[in-house]
């Protein structure tokens, strides 16, 4: 289990929280492993997505657009043991995101016009070092979406973290935990893997 710390000022640790260097489908040898990194304190979960990708492909310049056919960066989360539904961010490197809750990939509930606005959301490309994500989900939000209590220390969240552009010049998938499906799916749930909040 991953352990993510706290900390008051949400100063982000050093060390990542993991790598998405899991390629499952790769029939290239393309592969590239980024990394995410999260802290939290009582009010905010921070999170930070690293591409080492230096050729960017950026085609959407919206929210809600397809930013997973471009250079795309993305956390699906789950903050409640007990609700089935998850939330997954995806970011491409000018910051547009597609956000949006459900169960599984069928009948998502856009959530980006009520969340993205409380996310300090940052998008950073470093000229040939890669690009970041950063951003801070804040925990009332999630404890109203859910209707649950705020999360706290000892807590356990459901997740993975992914990289992928279904159209860069190569297409590839990576991911944090690995999913064991026959073709590229991000939308299952149950090959989570589990982080306490520490």
């Amino acid at each position: 289990m991953l352990k993510i710390p706290y900390n008051k000022d949400l100063i982000l640790p050093a060390a990542p929280l993991g790598e998405m260097g899991i390629y499952p489908w790769d029939k290239t040898g393309y592969t590239p492993k980024a990394t995410i990194t999260m802290v939290y304190n009582e009010e905010f979960l921070r999170v930070r997505l690293q591409s080492p990708v230096t050729e960017l492909t950026v085609l959407t310049h919206r929210d809600n657009g397809p930013v997973w056919e471009d250079n795309c960066l993305e956390l699906f989360l789950a903050p409640y043991a007990d609700h089935p539904d998850y939330i997954n961010f995806e970011c491409n490197p000018i910051g547009a995101m597609v956000i949006g809750k459900g169960a599984g990939r069928g009948e998502r509930i856009s959530l980006v016009s009520l969340l993205k606005p409380l996310m300090n959301v940052t998008a950073t490309v470093y000229a040939g070092k890669g690009y970041e994500i950063n951003y801070t989900v804040p925990l009332n939000a999630l404890a109203e979406i859910y209707d649950r209590p705020l999360l706290q220390k000892g807590d356990v969240l459901r997740m993975n973290a992914y990289i992928c552009g279904e159209a860069t010049p190569i297409m590839h998938f990576g991911m944090l935990f690995p999913i064991d499906t026959p073709t590229p799916d991000f939308h299952r749930p149950e090959f989570f893997g589990e982080a306490v909040l520490d």
